[in-house]
């Protein structure tokens, strides 16, 4: 892995070039030969192939007033990228987007295009985690989502105690909560059910978003960590 830096006229890169893929670290931009990633086909992962594949194809049977629709919607809509620049998605790329979010919170596809894309947003996340005697563990997000929005809760497979960095890539859904829930929430089930037993000095790494359920649209996540006492 080689450290670089960019001259004025280009000041950051990412993703792959060739067999170089750019990226960037605490300590500054990096770049390192492409590895071919193996492809486990998990359930999850298999879950969003089909999703995709299924949205690609329902799009195209909507009815053009639907598709001028995702697309005037997407026109309005404001996203960033890995570098931090905005962009306004297509109207295909945010009505699967949308509909992947709302597979994930168990509703169903959205085929008419909603009125925005607004969500709330958690600005803080507090947790908790007991490896020993009783365990427990346990998010909580603030502010508190409006009471029809949902929580979804995402983690980090356990890692020893001396990494504590991780791309927002490396988080997996692991629970999916409607907003009236009490907080803090236990996520220990959950948790557990995904990555077996917690123990003391465990690694814990969540995050949450907030999902709208009325238009697909889900906020940015908010991560903390901690080590399970």
């Amino acid at each position: 892995m080689a450290k670089i830096a960019f001259s004025p006229l280009i000041t950051d890169a990412r993703k792959k070039a060739g067999s170089a893929v750019f990226s960037k670290s605490r300590t500054g931009n990096y770049v390192k030969r492409r590895v071919v990633p193996r492809q486990p086909r998990t359930t999850s992962q298999l879950a969003v192939r089909a999703d995709f594949k299924a949205n690609s194809q329902a799009f195209r049977g909507i009815g053009q007033t639907n598709i001028t629709g995702w697309n005037t919607l997407g026109a309005a809509t404001t996203h960033t990228d890995r570098l931090g620049n905005k962009f306004a998605p297509s109207g295909i790329q945010l009505y699967q987007l949308a509909n992947r979010n709302l597979s994930s919170m168990g509703q169903a596809a959205l085929n008419t295009p909603p009125a925005n894309f607004n969500v709330d947003s958690p600005t803080g996340l507090v947790i908790t985690a007991v490896g020993g005697g009783t365990p427990s563990m346990t998010v909580n997000p603030s502010p508190a989502p409006a009471a029809t929005d949902y929580i979804l809760i995402y983690a980090v497979t356990p890692q020893s105690a001396g990494k504590s960095s991780n791309s927002q890539k490396a988080y997996r859904l692991i629970a999916v909560v409607i907003g009236t829930t009490t907080l803090p929430h236990s996520v220990l089930t959950a948790w557990q059910a995904k990555f077996g037993t917690l123990t003391t000095g465990t690694a814990i790494n969540l995050g949450v978003r907030y999902g709208n359920p009325t238009n697909g649209a889900t906020s940015g996540m908010v991560t903390t960590r901690l080590i399970a006492g």
